[in-house]
């Protein structure tokens, strides 16, 4: 398609944004064919389309063979009076070089451009094929099994599957879920005679619409389309049944396996059809959510939070209700963060107003491809035929320009509120396919087998964790360090995560060009990480790369060296991203949440560190700190990937075996003060308009068995579905976000609530959730609920292990935890032990009267 119709159906609809210039006319021959015309001199040249209205809606007792989509492969292979192969030849000849056709779910379409001077012969050609065309058997046979790896294409094309995957999840009962191109089986069944019956009613001129654009007189056009297509005699056409789909009462989650190297994720919500006027505003908040890189989601997924490759979103508003749609490629590991990160976006179009500066975008936008669009003719006389054939007018254009510019703030928020809701909402999530760990729960295989991983624990003090996994030709590395806010203080407060940000800059051997050279040139990575425990310093090649980039990883970690330049620069860096996590209410919520909970223990403090604490750490003093951090006596590093498990052990142990330093000192940790009663922390940040309240409680360590219990209690409360989502946001409205999740660090734990409100409605809110903490703590859960909150846990955890590098994160970090690598395997049978007795047992344990409810607030 054109340009214009390329942006528009990022909108959600398929016509050019304006009317064109000049006047257009449309008439009825006698036999009932509609002709649209409109005479336009820019070019000697004239568009031709011919729009049957004859898709896969319209196949009755054939609907999913794809007959509609076989008459488009057929129509120009001959007609009585034209052998195969001569259509294309004579219109090639008449100066045609995109001669073409497609088929909807509503219509068949025939589209060429001519010379003007050869203005006959486009008309004879379109009209023969439309009124003569033979099915040639021998035609036939070839053109079907074009056909068949047609259909085998769109079966093995991830974009094709995952969009049919949603369109089927969304839709039960309207065909919209068969694909146009039909099924195989169906296709084959499909008989001369099901050919003959369907041309002899489906294509009959009261059922086409014919539109021309382009150099030519309009009355004597008139009288040429009348010679041409005038003879042609009607034909009866039964009415199209179609069934309505139901409301959609709850959501739809759907996970498919298939061949590709990255997953992704399709989001659809129920919406409109192109009469209703609501589209322009769906349309305007497409457009504002993911319509290109200026969008929401793209600043804040793209590039803010890095959770995926690409994404968008697009208003579907065909002929009958279509989908609001969101599309996401991503790793998979991020896909919990990725989903809820696309849902917040969605969410705050139902609470707070878009700009006027993201809405007259949106409306420039619009006006500018208007113009663009005239330059072709073939969109013209496209766009013009769907005009007619969705609307009864030819004005559409000028509707859709004004309706879009009439668009309010107000009415992005009623649209989003009508239609983006929780029960509406259909997700398909497409993953590579691997070996299926779901099923090896079932049958108790381990994600994390004793046989597959082998421990070594060198003289130097490392411990060396190797697993083969010889699924794609990669290797993945970590190497993990006790270290992060544990073993800070108040003066050295974020000195880990500045550690993290200098430790791969360059080494003695690797310059800081050099190391970004080999990894682009490799396709590797290095990168560094902290949190409150740990630091990981981890590494991904590709399997033939890997003794490239391990000599250049090791030297980074252990003969790290920064200049000053560069350490000062990070430096700045840090203490600007302090600067903006204090202009984030979140951000300082959390700060008065953690400094309230944690009082004299390290987690009191964040990893990112203050502006004070940022400023007395000097190079000299980050240098000491990495000579006691990466040390050998402090280090776990797992590789796993494709390789030889003993030639591997050849190649790293003599290279670890050489790594010195001194040995690691674990400090004293306080535990911190007890919470006693009920305490509510207020603190004020005037110029925002949102409420974010904290309720916590003090929870398990990650020593203690019940953070197991913790962790189904949170899934229980939190997420699409579950009670405070439906009880405080769905029905009540109360929160913009809403949910509860365990924190299980060294010797100390909480268990947090978290809303997203308003001023007005924090007290009934706070209200409400403590309502469903006393049901979870007076009432046993629901089998149903315990189920699908255990298969949540694991479900997750199998999508982290898909990853390679997410299983040697997972096993280094239970080795420096003191649990063993092998410990996910125990985790596994902890959670599905749990019975609804432990969860009442656990709620009324922690959730007692004692908590702190912290406030930040307009």
């Amino acid at each position: 398609m054109k340009k214009i119709f390329l942006f528009l159906l990022v909108l959600g609809v398929v016509f050019s944004s304006s009317a064109f210039e000049g006047e257009e006319s449309v008439f009825k021959l006698n036999n009932g064919l509609t002709v649209i015309l409109r005479e336009t001199h820019n070019v000697p040249m004239i568009a031709m389309v011919a729009w049957v209205k004859a898709g896969s809606l319209t196949e009755g007792p054939k609907t999913g063979s794809g007959l509609s989509h076989y008459f488009e492969h057929m129509l120009f292979k001959g007609t009585k009076k034209r052998g195969p192969g001569e259509i294309p030849q004579i219109i090639h000849k008449a100066g045609g070089s995109d001669m073409n056709a497609y088929t909807s779910f509503e219509k068949t379409v025939y589209h060429y451009t001519v010379l003007s001077e050869y203005k006959d012969t486009g008309l004879d050609v379109l009209s023969d094929m439309l009124r003569n065309s033979v099915f040639d058997k021998e035609e036939a046979q070839k053109e079907q099994k074009v056909i068949f790896k047609e259909i085998n294409m769109k079966d093995d094309d991830p974009d094709s599957q995952i969009y049919w995957t949603l369109m089927e999840t969304s839709y039960k009962v309207f065909p919209y879920y068969i694909p146009v191109i039909g099924y195989t089986e169906l296709f084959a069944k499909l008989t001369n005679e099901d050919v003959a019956t369907y041309y002899e009613t489906m294509y009959s001129p009261s059922n086409v619409i014919v539109s021309f654009v382009g150099d030519f007189d309009t009355e004597q056009m008139k009288k040429d389309v009348e010679r041409y297509f005038g003879e042609w005699e009607r034909k009866t056409i039964g009415p199209v049944s179609l069934p309505k789909e139901p409301v959609q009462m709850a959501p739809r989650y759907v996970k498919i396996e298939s061949a590709v190297n990255i997953p992704k994720m399709m989001m659809g919500y129920h919406t409109v059809s192109i009469n209703d006027p609501d589209l322009y505003a769906l349309d305007c908040l497409s457009n504002i959510l993911g319509g290109g890189k200026s969008s929401r989601l793209y600043k804040r997924i793209i590039e803010k939070d890095k959770l995926a490759y690409q994404i968008f979103s697009s208003s579907w508003t065909p002929k009958y209700p279509g989908l609001f749609m969101v599309k996401a490629i991503f790793d998979d590991e991020k896909y919990t963060s990725l989903k809820f990160a696309i849902l917040d976006e969605i969410n705050k179009f139902k609470y707070e107003k878009v700009t006027k500066e993201e809405l007259d975008e949106v409306k420039n936008l619009v006006k500018a491809y208007s113009v663009y669009s005239k330059e072709d003719i073939m969109s013209q006389a496209e766009s013009l035929a769907e005009s007619f054939v969705n609307v009864g007018s030819l004005d559409f254009d000028n509707k859709y320009l004004e309706g879009i510019s009439n668009v309010t703030p107000d009415d992005i928020i009623r649209v989003a509120r009508k239609y983006l809701g929780y029960n509406n909402l259909s997700i398909v999530h497409t993953i590579p396919k691997t070996e299926k760990i779901a099923q090896t729960f079932k049958s108790d295989n381990k994600i994390t087998k004793k046989s597959e991983v082998e421990k070594i624990v060198l003289d130097n003090g490392i411990t060396l964790l190797l697993k083969e996994d010889k699924k794609l030709p990669m290797i993945s590395v970590n190497a993990g360090f006790n270290g992060g806010v544990i073993v800070e203080d108040e003066n050295n407060n974020g000195i880990s995560n500045l550690l993290s940000k200098m430790i791969i800059s360059s080494s003695k051997k690797y310059s800081k060009e050099k190391m970004l050279d080999i990894q682009r040139k490799t396709g590797s990575s290095i990168k560094a990480s902290s949190g409150n425990n740990t630091i990981f310093v981890n590494m991904k090649c590709l399997k033939e790369n890997f003794s490239l980039i391990w000599d250049a990883y090791v030297d980074v970690m252990f003969n790290n060296r920064f200049d000053k330049v560069e350490f000062e620069k990070e430096v700045e860096i840090i203490k600007a991203s302090i600067k903006q996590q204090l202009e984030d209410i979140n951000f300082v919520n959390g700060e008065l949440y953690r400094k309230e909970m944690f009082k004299g223990h390290p987690y009191e403090m964040d990893k990112t560190g203050t502006l004070e604490s940022i400023e007395k750490i000097n190079s000299l003093v980050l240098k000491d700190f990495i000579n006691k951090i990466i040390t050998p006596s402090n280090m776990t590093i797992a590789i796993i990937g494709d390789f030889d498990i003993s030639k591997m052990k050849n190649t790293v142990i003599k290279d670890l075996n050489k790594l010195t330093g001194p040995d690691f000192k674990f400090k004293t940790v306080l535990s911190p003060q007890k919470i006693k009663g009920e305490s509510i922390i207020v603190k004020k940040m005037p110029d925002k308009k949102q409420s974010v309240v904290r309720l916590a409680f003090e929870g398990a360590d990650n020593n203690n068995e019940d953070r197991f219990v913790l962790s189904v209690i949170s899934n229980i409360m939190s997420g699409l579905g579950s009670r405070l989502f439906e009880e405080l946001r769905s029905k009540h409205s109360l929160a913009y976000s809403v949910y509860g999740f365990p924190f299980a660090g060294k010797d100390v734990g909480t268990f947090v609530y978290y809303i997203a409100t308003t001023s007005e409605k924090r007290d009934f809110a706070i209200k409400m959730l403590h309502s469903e903490i006393n049901k979870i703590k007076k009432d046993f859960v629901s089998d149903d609920e315990l189920e699908r909150s255990k298969n949540k846990i694991i479900g997750s955890l199998a999508g982290d292990m898909q990853s390679t590098l997410g299983v040697c994160e997972d096993i280094v970090l239970n080795e420096i935890y003191g649990m063993g690598y092998d410990f996910t395997e125990k985790y596994i049978k902890k959670i599905k032990a749990i019975t609804k007795q432990d969860v009442k047992k656990i709620a009324n344990k922690y959730f007692n009267e004692n908590y702190k409810v912290i406030v930040v607030e307009p």
